[in-house]
């Protein structure tokens, strides 16, 4: 997932604002809402390892929820939405 994000998500949606939430038994912000590409990269291939999010088990829900929230307080009501979500099962 890590090289998909950095080889190709990010470079594709360059004109967009990308957040990250990363999730495991409870959910956790990655990053806010930005178009700070650099700083993405550095926090897909630097700052997310395999216990950045809290707690064991896959609460997917509260992930889902906290992305959401993303829109509703940093995002004009007008643009359009997407939540991509990466699972290991």
């Amino acid at each position: 997932v890590r090289h998909i994000m950095r080889s190709r998500m990010i470079p594709w949606l360059r004109s967009n604002r990308l957040g990250i939430v990363s999730y495991a038994g409870a959910a956790f912000d990655q990053a806010y809402l930005t178009d700070d590409y650099k700083a993405l990269d550095w926090v897909v291939g630097e700052g997310m390892t395999m216990t950045s999010a809290p707690g064991e088990g896959s609460c997917i829900a509260d992930a889902l929820l906290l992305a959401c929230r993303y829109f509703d307080t940093d995002s004009p009501p007008n643009h359009q939405r997407i939540v991509v979500v990466f699972s290991d099962g």
